[in-house]
């Protein structure tokens, strides 16, 4: 189609996406002449947000983190699992994140991969899939289980290329609607599940109380 005098791609191009001045915003791509969000990414308040990881989203639009906590595998945690470095309040695996590889903040120039730490070709290990710009175990990840962007419920696990069961919440955690969580300090569980801090409180020893 032309648009502003030249020739685009209306089915791909997120400046014009369906036609002339269409613009995809919040971090939307433009596919099959269509704004939305891509690799299992999920639309909050018109951004797209990985619910995966993010604190403010975890496992959801709206489900944040209590202070201090981290997002990984759509549920809340006291710090980053085994293997995941803390890079700007998420967690990254710093030996595979082309956008922190080998240290934080350290991004992979446009074409290369992470691997072991370092940048290097496009090309993925054996039994990694290219999803986007990380190489993945499609086998194993919760957030493209069998394949590319296809995300896992929040605490599910994925083993074997599918999505199934729940995960079993770590010692002084508890399930709350499928999400891990410290009822200790958890503003939205505090204390038990559902039981939410009124607004400005804070959530300590279970108890709702003042900062």
């Amino acid at each position: 189609m032309l648009c502003a005098g030249a020739c685009v791609d209306t089915t791909r191009n997120s400046a014009d996406c369906g036609g002339c001045g269409v613009v995809c915003t919040g971090g939307a791509t433009c596919v099959g002449g269509a704004c939305g969000c891509g690799g299992g990414d999920m639309s909050c308040m018109n951004l797209c947000v990985n619910t995966q990881r993010d604190p403010a989203d975890c496992g959801g639009c709206g489900m944040a983190c209590a202070a201090g906590e981290v997002c990984f595998g759509a549920m809340c945690l006291a710090s980053c699992p085994g293997g995941q470095t803390l890079c700007g309040g998420l967690c990254a695996n710093v030996q595979t994140d082309p956008t922190n590889c080998g240290a934080c903040g350290t991004v992979c120039p446009a074409g290369k991969r992470c691997t072991g730490g370092a940048c290097m070709g496009a090309t993925c290990n054996a039994g990694e899939t290219l999803c986007g710009v990380l190489c993945v175990l499609t086998q194993t990840d919760v957030a493209n289980c069998g394949s590319c962007g296809n995300a896992c419920l929040p605490g599910e696990r994925c083993t074997g290329g599918k999505c199934a069961g729940t995960i079993t919440c770590a010692a002084g955690a508890t399930s709350c609607n499928g999400r891990c969580v410290m009822t200790s300090i958890d503003r939205m569980n505090c204390g038990a599940c559902g039981t939410a801090c009124a607004a400005g409180q804070v959530c300590k020893l279970g108890v709702c109380g003042k900062p």
